[in-house]
């Protein structure tokens, strides 16, 4: 009876060790993705440490001028589109419509890699 009870006891310490191996595997997988998404991809060109500040400037509204002939004077690539980009504009400005009235001042804003204190 001895022994049956030591083959029982040796059969659950195998299953407790298989067990704790796939956790510890399932564990090191989901550590692996986690690194990987939130891993910062190598920039391509290791040169350009260079960061990017975001800076506005008032501009005065001339006739003929429209949200969009300002943005793309102003537009920097740090935005996906023109489109994101007026909608930002218009935000900051409490703009309600695309209309524009001359002599108007908006606040524009656009992106430099130049610090200015």
């Amino acid at each position: 009876m001895n022994n049956r009870k030591r083959k029982g006891n040796s059969k659950s310490r195998n299953n407790g060790l298989k067990n704790f191996a796939v956790i510890l595997v399932l564990a090191a997988v989901v550590g692996l993705i986690i690194f990987r998404i939130t891993a910062q991809p190598a920039n391509a060109d290791s040169n350009d440490t260079s960061s990017r500040y975001k800076y506005y400037t008032s501009v005065c509204v001339e006739s003929g001028d429209s949200l969009w002939s300002i943005a793309e004077e102003y537009i920097t690539v740090d935005y996906e589109n023109i489109y994101e980009y007026i909608e930002e504009v218009k935000e900051m400005n409490h703009l309600h419509s695309d209309f524009l009235k001359s002599g108007t001042r908006l606040c524009i804003p656009y992106y430099s890699s130049d610090y200015k204190a």
